[in-house]
This record gives C-alpha cells, structure tokens and sequence, in this order.
C-alpha cells in the first residue's frame, strides 16, 4: 500500500484518532498524516500510507482553505470554546461593510500571533500544555500569506469567513484579529478544513467508511496527486538506477528552479524519488528514493 487518502474527518476524533483507526485495520502497513485539524474541527485530513508517509513535509506544506465560523462580542484565552468564555463589555457591533474594509488588513502576507493554546514547541513543549498549567508562554509572531478572504455570512454576532491561506496559519487568529481591528474581540465556534492542495473535502471519503482493508486499498490516491505542483524529471533507466543507488547523475534537462527538489518519475511515470540539483557539478542526487509498492 503506498500512497494517500483523502479523509473527511469529523467533529470529535483527534487527527491521532484517524490515523490509529486506520493503522489497526492495515498493520504493519505505516500510517501518518499531514497537517493537523483540532477535535473541534472537521474536513479533509490527509492520511499517508506506507512510502508515502515520507512525503510529510512536502504535503504539509500544500495551500490549505477553510471555513470558519466565529461569534463576535465575547473571548476566551483560546480563542474558541475550548477554555471560558467571557462577553466583551460594550463591545460596538461592526457593519458588514466594516468587515468588508478591514478584511484588507489580513489579505497578503501577514504578521500573526498564534494563540497560547496551541500546539507550537516552546523550549520543547507545547504551548497549550503551558497554558492549561497556568504559565502564560511567550509566543512569538510569524509570517503566513492569507491568498483569499471572503465574508460568507453575516448576521452579528456569527460571522462566516472563508480563507485560503498557507501552512501555518491560526484561523482562530483571524477571526480574533479581525475582530479586534474594529475594537471587538471574537472566537471560533466551528472549523472546516474544505481543502488542502488539490484535495477537497467534497471528494473525500468518510472515517466510518473505512471500516476494512480492502476499503481503505481502494480508497488510497497516487501521491504524485499531491505534488502536482512540484517539477518533474523523466530520467532514462540507467540513471534511474543510478539515482537509486545513491549517485550523483548529470541529466539532460535544464533546471529552472535550482532550490527546488524536483520529482523523478519511473518509466511508467510513477513516483521513483525526489531529488535536488547541485549546481557545483551540475548533476542531480536523490534526496528521498520511493520503492515499488
């Protein structure tokens, strides 16, 4: 089994719950996932089978889009419901067309401030542990690139945004944000993850559903599916032998993207390895080697 499943994850189940729920049905096949969704939050979960769970950093690293939805006029230390809510006093009720404006202020790339409850390593443990032990953790800022943000629906106090952003990204922080902007505050009261890459969450398939092995065969997707974005190489046989035995091979192809690794298909254009170019000698090196499932 090698490749990727594009799982619609529930409300509830942590993204460690899918992945065990899976890995039971197929050991000693590996499962992992790219790209974490909170308990609270739904949609499409990445699930990595066998070879492909080596393709983590390259999937996490795909344009993710959402849905959230937020309620204006209160906060929590979370900034969602996860922690105690409490109404902001005096809050002012934005117009649409306020939101409309301010949304400006979070189109492009970005500062942002992750919430104290979230999953980031400070000095090797994980904020919301910090938090939940009453330490308050010094979390610094980070750029992300928000690529579209549109208002779905608004009716105050809920507010509907959709956002396609880059990895990294705190939805929470953007409703909270954009909130404050308008001298409110707000929290995150549902999360849908509608896409990564070119993954929706229309055209996933249920964690009920996977209940046996041959199921969760037929519903693995090619990896190259995942890296449709990356540059391709098609090497001839001797030098896809030479890539997997480790050699530094000259090909001839020019390489446009230097800092790129770039993916080496096999003579049946499947995925063979990822490999990078090294300009000293102008040859090539596999990075990553992915053998036949």
């Amino acid at each position: 089994m090698f490749g990727i499943i594009n799982l619609g994850k529930p409300a509830g189940p942590t993204s460690r719950d899918c992945v065990n729920h899976i890995q039971r049905l197929i050991r000693p096949v590996k499962v992992g996932h790219a790209g974490t969704l909170d308990p609270i939050a739904s949609g499409v979960l990445l699930i990595l089978v066998g070879q492909a769970s080596r393709l983590t950093d390259c999937v996490h690293d795909l344009d993710k889009e959402y849905v959230g939805t937020f309620q204006l006029g209160v906060t929590s230390p979370s900034a969602d419901t996860e922690t105690e809510i409490e109404v902001v006093p005096d809050a002012p009720v934005p117009t649409i067309d306020e939101l409309d404006a301010a949304l400006n202020l979070f189109r492009g790339t970005i500062s942002q401030t992750p919430p104290i409850y979230s999953a980031l390593r400070i000095d090797g443990k994980r904020a919301y542990d910090l938090a939940r032990a009453g330490e308050t953790p010094d979390i610094p800022s980070r750029q992300v690139t928000i690529f579209e943000l549109e208002i779905l629906t608004y009716e105050y106090p809920r507010l509907v945004l959709r956002i396609s952003c880059s990895t990294g990204t705190y939805i929470r922080s953007i409703g909270r944000d954009l909130a404050r902007s308008l001298k409110n505050d707000a929290i995150m009261t549902d999360l849908i993850r509608t896409r990564i890459g070119p993954f929706s969450f229309r055209e996933s398939v249920s964690l009920e559903s996977m209940d046996s092995k041959a199921k969760i065969s037929d519903a693995i997707q090619s990896p190259l599916i995942a890296l449709e974005s990356m540059p391709k190489l098609t090497p001839n046989a001797e030098s896809l032998q030479r890539l997997k035995d480790g050699q530094h091979v000259r090909l001839d192809t020019h390489c446009s993207a230097p800092d790129q690794l770039h993916v080496a298909l096999d003579l049946n254009h499947q995925l063979h390895s990822l490999v990078r170019y090294h300009a000293d000698d102008q040859t090539w090196k596999v990075e990553k080697y992915f053998p036949p499932p």
